[in-house]
């Protein structure tokens, strides 16, 4: 099988927008908004923030993508997808990436631990 079946397990979508900065009163800005074909599973995991402490996932999001995200990024899940409107669902923070080589080197997919 090649890698490009596995692209059909991939259906759901998300966007990312990429941080940029801060403006003058500390808030947070991004850029324009990308959309990714992902796959988002409930799965809960102990994963280690930014700043080295454990925080629990309870979603991964799946990019077949070797994309260049941060987990200051904005995630947005559709609301079709959890089923809600509240934001700490649609707009879950990127606790943690993961990014998954082949045997070259060049990543075939990422993971963002959600929580």
């Amino acid at each position: 099988m090649s890698l490009g079946a596995f692209r059909d397990f991939y259906g759901q979508v998300l966007t990312i927008a990429p941080f940029t900065g801060r403006d003058s009163y500390g808030e947070l800005n991004y850029g324009s908004a990308v959309i990714y074909k992902a796959r988002v599973v409930g799965k809960r995991r102990v994963v280690r923030s930014d700043q080295g402490t454990e925080i629990l996932s309870t979603q991964t999001a799946y990019l077949f993508s070797n994309a260049n995200i941060s987990t200051k990024d904005r995630l947005t899940l559709s609301t079709g997808f959890v089923g809600s409107t509240e934001a700490a669902l649609v707009t879950p923070g990127i606790l943690e990436i993961g990014r998954y080589p082949d045997e070259t080197g060049r990543v075939l997919y990422t993971a963002l631990y959600l929580g």
